[in-house]
């Protein structure tokens, strides 16, 4: 992958990444939607919950630059979260809002009736005050046929505490819905975009081997802050199989000078060694670094014809990392 090729990988990892954000989001403040709790008391709810995916969605893309975190986990975690919540709250908007006949508005039942309202549902108008009966009103069908039959005064029918209750029961619910699963969206992205570990077992030695081009930017030998988290996965690796001898290899395609690429694939590897060098948790292993330039090919660098083959020359440009077995 040429500098080009690989600033294009950039831009569509971002690109996908702003569109899970921008979706996620348009999810969770989007008051007017179907999906959204109709509660007039909060109406700036939906503006908590995209506030609050919004942060989450940028301490997330900052420890992808700079931390290592394990961003399948979080995306598994906050989307089991999320459709559990998910599910809690169409079952509460199930059971909670309704609409009455010929109005499009949204209404929220109160969890507990007021004393009269029972009486009136059980068909015991007997000493009540006609505001509480109404007139000619016959015996309403449920609480809330009740409700639109008398002013659609939710303070009438039912006690105020366990209205704010149930419209309470739906912003939480909603909110552990749309904003875990707005995180999830956006770490998955970002776990997919995250190189995997590549590796070749034989009976002397295990061989891991990382792209270049996901350790480091273009022609340079400084290690990207976004490609810990396949070191840190290939530590773990070496720590958990004991092992006390690694070799760092460094490898390039075939573009440019052999003196050049010489030099270009010493300074990946060395700076992959200084890397390991640093982890105290691998202290007792013995570290070497050598590099081949272009001498080592996975794939040719020109196909058949003689012509370019930039899919080889990325296969080409690599680090691999030899564990060397006892």
């Amino acid at each position: 992958m040429d500098d080009f090729g690989q600033q294009l990988e950039e831009m569509v990892t971002r690109s996908l990444q702003i569109v899970a954000a921008g979706v996620a989001i348009v999810g969770s403040i989007s008051g007017k939607a179907l999906w959204a709790p109709q509660i007039p008391e909060l109406p700036y709810c939906e503006k908590i919950f995209g506030v609050t995916a919004g942060i989450g969605l940028a301490i997330l893309y900052a420890h992808s630059k700079f931390a290592n975190w394990d961003f399948e986990l979080i995306a598994a975690v906050t989307c089991i979260v999320g459709v559990v919540f998910a599910v809690i709250y169409v079952y509460l908007r199930i059971r909670l809002c309704f609409k009455c006949k010929d109005d499009e508005t949204v209404y929220t039942v109160g969890l507990k009736l007021k004393a009269h309202a029972n009486k009136v549902l059980a068909g015991d108008f007997a000493g009540l005050p006609e505001e509480y009966v109404g007139a000619g009103m016959t015996r309403p069908a449920d609480e809330r046929d009740y409700f639109c039959k008398s002013g659609k005064d939710k303070g009438f029918i039912w006690e105020i505490w366990s209205y704010a209750l149930a419209q309470l029961l739906l912003f939480i619910a909603y909110g552990l819905a749309m904003v875990p699963l707005t995180w999830a969206l956006f770490a998955a992205t970002i776990a997919a975009s995250q190189v995997e570990l590549q590796i070749t077992e034989s009976a002397t030695q295990t061989r891991i081997e990382l792209p270049a081009d996901v350790l480091f930017d273009f022609d340079r030998a400084d290690i990207r802050p976004d490609a810990t988290k396949a070191l840190e996965n290939a530590a773990a690796l070496i720590k958990e199989r004991a092992v006390k001898v690694v070799t760092i290899e460094g490898h390039t395609d075939a573009k440019g000078t052999p003196e050049y690429n010489q030099k270009l694939s010493e300074r990946r590897a060395a700076a992959i060694y200084d890397w390991f060098v640093g982890r105290d948790e691998l202290r007792e292993v013995k570290f070497t670094s050598r590099g081949f330039g272009a001498a080592r090919p996975n794939a040719p660098n020109v196909k058949q014809d003689g012509s370019d083959n930039p899919g080889g020359r990325q296969k080409n440009r690599r680090v691999e990392i030899i564990l060397n077995k006892e």
